[in-house]
């Protein structure tokens, strides 16, 4: 299997950037949909293998969270009602925390971002065996495509049979501006619903499966593809990050924040999905953002001194080869994965 390490978070600092600076928002967002889980009834099944929900406890920011005895998922105690947590967001939060790119940002975080994935997962491949001309041709869907960055990238390179769906219509209208509009679709269905209904070669998904409820339903269409069908995603993993928020408790919790995020993954359950679905896991990327997270949360919301500036400049320069050493012993926040059905 391909292993690689690392990519230098300077990639992220836009968008950092704009975390740090609705930091306040995102912090009462979370804390209202905190109040509203507490309220909601106890998960019954584990979101991942659909087994009666048992295993070890433990508080995250005083929410309960359960690693389940069977396929060791992490999630939630309760069970996220309906439409959360979007229900309690006021209209213009979306585009506020999301604004929409012109043109020329639109083409910097595919640069940055997006075209990366794209190469590793082309580059991964052809180590793998593959014939990079051949990959080019084949066919290609996207779970969750968002404003079009990846459908772009693949546009590039010169795919021409490929297709996004995503369920946000903001992003759909968005992603029309950037690639042909009968490449993107709007889809309100489960992620698992559309994968049995659209066959192809390559299957990608960066930071979806998270989202799901309905992760039984993408086991069995997963279980389902065709012998050789590749699939190409990227989860959070409860990694450093993870306990740097239960450090700073007064600050947005990125990573586990039980608004958002209600459930990640671990090598456990990364190992169960292959397993019940026969996909053989055949490479991985691993590079987190914790080193950023730790930055983020040393960071004094109000009134900073010349010291603190002066010590977070250094930290600056050395960030990547702290966030190396985190991605080399696998305590990184995320990873990208490829899998081929056996």
């Amino acid at each position: 299997m391909i292993t690689d390490y690392s990519k230098s978070l300077k990639d992220l600092t836009k968008e950092e950037s704009i975390r740090v600076d609705n930091e306040k928002t995102l912090l009462v967002r979370q804390h209202e949909a905190n109040l509203r889980l507490a309220n909601a009834p106890l998960r019954e099944h584990c979101v991942l293998c659909a087994t009666q929900l048992t295993g070890e406890e433990f508080l995250h920011r005083k929410v309960p969270f359960i690693s389940c005895k069977i396929c060791g998922h992490i999630q939630t105690k309760a069970q996220p009602p309906i439409g959360f947590p979007d229900e309690i967001e006021k209209k213009d939060t979306f585009t506020k925390i999301y604004p929409k790119l012109e043109k020329k940002e639109f083409e910097d975080r595919k640069k940055r971002i997006y075209l990366p994935k794209l190469n590793w997962i082309l580059s991964a491949l052809e180590r793998s065996g593959y014939d990079r001309s051949e990959l080019l041709r084949m066919s290609w869907m996207e779970l969750g495509s968002g404003e079009g960055a990846f459908l772009s990238s693949l546009q590039d390179q010169g795919v021409t049979n490929f297709i996004g769906f995503e369920r946000e219509k903001a992003l759909v209208d968005r992603s029309k501006s950037f690639v042909s509009k009968e490449k993107v679709k709007l889809s309100i269905e489960s992620i698992g619903e559309t994968v049995r209904k659209t066959p192809v070669q390559i299957i990608c998904a960066f930071f979806v499966f998270e989202h799901d409820e309905n992760l039984p339903y993408l086991i069995n269409a997963l279980r389902d593809c065709q012998p050789g069908t590749i699939l190409c995603f990227s989860v959070p993993m409860f990694g450093l990050s993870c306990l740097l928020e239960n450090i700073a408790t007064d600050r947005y919790a990125r990573s586990l924040d039980a608004a958002i995020h209600v459930q990640t993954f671990t090598d456990q359950s990364i190992d169960f999905l292959f397993s019940v679905t026969n996909f053989e896991q055949i490479a991985r990327w691993q590079f987190g953002q914790d080193a950023l997270e730790l930055s983020r949360l040393l960071r004094p919301l109000e009134k900073k001194t010349s010291h603190f500036d002066h010590i977070t400049a250094k930290l600056s320069d050395c960030i990547d080869d702290i966030q190396a050493t985190v991605d080399k012993h696998n305590l990184c926040d995320q990873i990208h994965l490829i899998a081929k059905k056996r």
